[in-house]
């Protein structure tokens, strides 16, 4: 049951500093604040990855195995380093592999973070991203196809059920922000069964091509929304080993 709370504006601006775009609700932000997210609520990590989405950079000899990359955070005065690893993954300095820049921040200061916009090369000063831009026509951007793995999956999630960006982004081990830009700008199988951690419908979402009306009375119609609600039902969500369940079938 929820129950309406009044707040300060300042305290509201706090939450919003602390809120993960596309992800958290008011009541999500809250609770991770407090400690309240229990370990039934954490997902596990993904396993050790074979292969990275730095692959095509260094196809494209604008990465190198080896490669000093580092990630600066100055609000904290810390600075995280790594390396380009095998097959396009990055190796941290503990030795651990991620398949992604954003995998990799979250490995080393939790969290979600936008990996390819805070991590740089080195040796150029340049971030990620910007080295990604440089791939210009010669390779697509949809780093290990996962972009194709994602509408295959959406398309197999069943009418009345739902799951969330975050879920998404910990399934192909992207920062939620990314999922939701890909919805965006993508035209895919049921965006509008993905929905923010409270279960609702992002105020970002879009449909491409086509409007197709409210996504809520399309979620109503599906009876993942009740009738008179705004807010998807907790036990139509899909986690990620549902997800994972429905990628195997």
């Amino acid at each position: 049951m929820m129950v309406n709370v009044q707040i300060s504006e300042h305290l509201y601006e706090y939450i919003k500093s602390h809120a993960i775009p596309f992800e958290d609700s008011v009541d999500s932000v809250l609770t991770r604040l407090l400690g309240l997210d229990g370990p039934e609520t954490q997902q596990s990590p993904p396993p050790s990855p074979e292969a990275g989405v730095l692959a095509p950079l260094v196809k494209a000899g604008l990465l190198r195995e080896g490669d000093q990359l580092s990630w600066r955070r100055s609000q904290k005065n810390i600075t995280y380093t790594a390396t380009v690893g095998p097959n396009g993954t990055m190796r941290l300095a503990n030795g651990a592999i991620a398949a992604s820049p954003s995998g990799a921040a979250t490995m080393l200061a939790g969290g979600n973070h936008p990996g390819w916009d805070v991590w740089k090369q080195i040796q150029s000063g340049l971030t990620l991203s910007q080295l990604r831009a440089q791939l210009g026509g010669a390779e697509p951007v949809m780093e290990d196809d996962w972009i194709s793995r994602l509408a295959s999956l959406l398309d197999r999630i069943p009418k009345g059920y739902w799951t969330t960006y975050g879920t998404l982004g910990h399934l192909f081990d992207r920062h939620p922000r990314e999922i939701g830009h890909v919805l965006a700008s993508t035209k895919l199988p049921n965006p509008h069964r993905v929905l923010q951690h409270g279960g609702t419908v992002s105020p970002g979402f879009r449909w491409i091509d086509e409007d197709l009306g409210d996504p809520r009375e399309m979620l109503r119609g599906e009876g993942s929304i009740p009738p008179d609600g705004d807010t998807a039902m907790r036990d139509r969500w899909l986690s990620a080993a549902d997800l994972r369940k429905l990628m195997e079938d």
